[in-house]
């Protein structure tokens, strides 16, 4: 049996409502970025890409290692894994867990 998850069909109300969640998308604003040297900003993107190719495996590997230290690495697999935030560097961090994936640091 198939399940009815929304209100029947009315084109009338679709339209409205996509006209609104368009006026909603446009008017957000994205944080800007940081500023680099000289005010050019430099995305977390470029961050990544010069510690793993400019600094090199090692200070990528420490910079891992010191997102999920051992003991939070502990906390989080005997959660099995769970969405949430766990505690980092004596509580003063936090890692953002979703889908098993850490998406943030607090």
């Amino acid at each position: 049996m198939a399940h009815n998850f929304g209100s029947p069909h009315n084109g009338a109300n679709n339209g409205k409502k996509k006209d609104r969640l368009k006026k909603e998308v446009a008017s957000r604003r994205l944080d800007p970025l940081p500023k680099g040297r000289g005010g050019i900003p430099v995305s977390d993107h470029a961050v990544v890409r010069f510690i793993t190719r400019v600094l090199g495996d090692k200070a990528y590997s420490t910079t891992l290692e010191n997102i999920l230290p051992d003991e939070t690495i502990k906390i989080i697999q005997d959660s099995g894994l769970a969405d949430g935030t766990y505690p980092i560097h004596n509580m003063e961090f936090f890692v953002v867990l979703k889908n098993k994936v850490v998406v943030t640091i607090k």
